[in-house]
């Protein structure tokens, strides 16, 4: 329950942050990607918002879209 949470938190943070503010493509992978806490496949796929000072990334692959914190 508290995963939904977290979640519904950090979607509702960006979604307020201003949605004309950013672009955020979402990169297409076809490796597997492996939940594993480790960054090195988001290597290509991050970004930063400075005013916030976080860090993101949005994958996706045929059933799934991928997102990291």
């Amino acid at each position: 329950m508290k995963t939904k949470s977290f979640i519904l938190l950090v979607m509702v943070f960006i979604l307020l942050s201003g949605c004309n503010k950013y672009k955020v493509n979402s990169i297409y992978n076809k490796d597997a990607i492996v939940i594993d806490g480790n960054g090195e496949e988001w290597e290509n796929s991050k970004y930063y918002i400075k005013d916030h000072d976080a860090v993101f990334g949005v994958m996706n692959d045929d059933e799934f879209l991928y997102l990291y914190f």
